[in-house]
């Protein structure tokens, strides 16, 4: 996979993040979904992260949408910067994926948690041993500030990016953490997540992030 972007590390004043490595996801988003790179540090020299982020539930087609995936040992967190406020939400969803096979995947002990710029909104642990279940959430964004999504993990984990199959709109990447990973996306305006039936594929498990072994992906519609 080719890698590019802006890597840059700086002090992040929340509870859950301690200078963490910042990753610039700065992507187009169309009805053919949102494709999201990173890079690596060592090779790109440090930029500003930018602060006028665009309010998701105002985001006209083919604008850039502004978002920064953080990183640290035992946590994956995406941080949304809202520079508006009023009764507006972000949509999205989790799901879990196998990337070994048809392996299933041992994920009992996660935990996701949601923050809107008060604290905590919600928190979920997955209580399954396998990686077999997909959630949505509906995150309010009534306030200006920053909104964080954190997934911690029993293990070190490291991130990658995805391209939506077509029909995907809104945010996507996968939070990989060694044989499993975490897909999570947000939809746009007048788009909820739904769940779709899909036909089992297992040789097929691993090859697409469409196609992870499951009954069901999530669609924004």
């Amino acid at each position: 996979m080719q890698k590019k972007g802006k890597i840059m590390k700086r002090e992040v004043d929340t509870a859950i993040a301690r200078k963490p490595l910042l990753i610039s996801c700065l992507g187009g988003l169309t009805l053919l979904g949102l494709s999201l790179s990173l890079s690596s540090a060592a090779a790109l020299s440090e930029v500003e992260p930018n602060e006028n982020a665009i309010e998701a539930n105002a985001l006209p087609l083919k604008q850039p949408i502004y978002g920064q995936l953080y990183s640290e040992l035992d946590q994956d967190y995406f941080i949304y910067e809202s520079a508006k406020g009023g009764p507006r939400s972000l949509n999205g969803y989790f799901q879990c994926s196998n990337s070994q096979g048809s392996s299933p995947s041992v994920i009992a002990g996660y935990l996701i948690r949601i923050f809107s710029p008060a604290g905590l909104q919600a928190s979920y642990t997955i209580t399954e041993a396998l990686c077999t279940n997909t959630f949505g959430f509906v995150m309010s964004t009534t306030k200006p500030g920053r909104y964080t999504i954190a997934i911690s993990t029993p293990a070190q984990s490291h991130q990658d990016t995805v391209v939506p199959p077509p029909g995907y709109s809104g945010l996507g990447y996968v939070l990989a953490l060694g044989s499993r990973s975490v897909t999570t996306g947000f939809c746009p305006p007048g788009k909820n997540p739904t769940k779709v039936p899909i036909p089992a594929t297992p040789a097929a498990c691993g090859r697409t992030w469409l196609e992870f072994c499951h009954p069901f992906v999530w669609q924004c519609q």
